[in-house]
């Protein structure tokens, strides 16, 4: 069965091959496409929280991402802090020197003890927190919202991938006595690109917190919750992650074929057609996309503005999955979409059918509905299963399951 949908002035010739054979299905080798250039905009790819008290302590990841979400933090009855290395690292800058957390603060520990010290930085002291093992060398840090405590006027020092060091106040920092729960603490958010960031004190001492001095409404209260935090209701240490997008996609571009990073699906390619409103690709900008097939779903990632000169593109694109085989049953379980999946990945509905196809070759969508199918079909393998194949038209960035 062939469907067309005509290309150039709008794209895309869709084949789908009966293959009761159950051989594999072919699809539109994809074009070479190159990476976005460095510092290109990146899609959302998750936030790593961090709380720090004495009374436990968590490292959490919730995104996109097919990481392990949990990062064991153990402190001992000296006050040594120790975790491993998937989400975050740590590392004081002398080997010989380890962690501590005292006062729900962490510090560098010189002695095997919980003396106030175990739980701060001091002058010729710095801590290293990095992105671990689990997250390639494609994503990064796109904001920090830091619990920061400062003792003795001190201020704080920041290193971003072992750049130079800069210094950023802290208002509430002349405290000299014992923690004073949430009335020393300062909210530092640094919304620049990195993967690792060295913090140490310029003057006095300074501890990394992670909500752990108190509520989240007395956070809250005091000014020390950053925007991330507020949406999320919490005043851990948070870094909100972005992954470089895998291709630049002008319009009309080969298809780009997905990553296969899970087994939700055999196969997808993304195809960009023409901007909406668009007449050339002239008028076109290249884009960032990234297709990742997940054990969850297939999801899209890709920007809305040009990486040349950033200016808005009005993205129209096809999508088609070849779903990993399913058993046969009559009808197949109705596939389902989820078009804010980085602020709630809960929020799935079905899918929708377009509602034609208008005069000058363009997919009608239903009100409201920014993606809609043009092509569902199903075969028969030789073990007795079906393998469904789906084509998308829309705008925006979805997870399908």
């Amino acid at each position: 069965m062939k469907i067309s949908f005509g290309r150039r002035g709008f794209a895309v010739a869709i084949t789908l091959a009966m293959i009761g054979s159950g051989a594999a299905i072919g699809l539109a080798t994809a074009g070479a496409t190159s990476a976005p250039p460095p510092g290109a905009p990146g899609a959302d790819a998750g936030i790593l929280r961090l709380h720090l008290s004495n009374s436990g302590s968590t490292l959490s990841y919730s995104g996109p991402l097919a990481v392990n979400p949990q990062q064991t933090i153990t402190i001992s009855a000296s006050c040594g802090f120790t975790t491993g290395d998937s989400l975050l690292r740590f590392t004081p800058n002398d080997p010989k020197q380890g962690l501590g957390l005292v006062s729900n603060g962490l510090g560098v520990q010189t002695k095997n003890n919980c003396a106030t010290t175990s739980g701060q930085i001091s002058a010729g002291q710095s801590i290293t927190v990095a992105l671990g093992s689990m997250f390639g060398a494609n994503v990064r840090v796109a904001t920090a919202e830091l619990d920061i405590e400062g003792k003795h006027s001190a201020n704080l020092g920041t290193a971003l991938d072992g750049g130079p060091v800069v210094t950023r106040p802290l208002k509430n920092s002349a405290d000299n006595g014992p923690d004073a729960g949430v009335r020393d603490n300062d909210r530092v958010v640094i919304s620049q690109s990195f993967r690792s960031i060295t913090l140490s004190p310029v003057g006095g001492e300074v501890s990394l917190k992670g909500g752990g001095d108190g509520t989240y409404a007395q956070y809250l209260a005091a000014g020390d919750v950053g925007p991330i935090g507020q949406k999320l209701q919490t005043a851990d240490t948070i870094f909100k992650l972005v992954q470089d997008f895998d291709h630049a996609v002008d319009c009309l571009d080969p298809s780009v074929n997905a990553s296969v990073i899970g087994g939700s699906a055999t196969s997808a390619k993304f195809d960009r057609l023409l901007n909406y409103g668009a007449t050339s690709p002239a008028d076109c900008e290249d884009i960032g996309v990234t297709l990742q097939i997940l054990d969850v779903g297939v999801r899209l990632a890709k920007g809305t503005t040009g990486l040349q000169t950033g200016a808005p593109q009005a993205v129209n694109a096809r999508v088609q999955i070849v779903w990993t085989p399913q058993t046969a049953q009559v009808p197949l379980p109705p596939r389902q979409i989820n078009l804010v999946f980085d602020s709630d990945p809960t929020a799935f509905h079905d899918v929708q059918w377009c509602a034609g196809i208008d005069a000058t070759g363009r997919v009608i969508h239903p009100p409201n509905v920014p993606w809609c199918l043009i092509s569902d079909h199903a075969d028969l393998l030789a073990n007795g299963k079906v393998q469904q194949i789906q084509s998308y038209d829309g705008a925006g960035d979805p997870m399908w399951r």
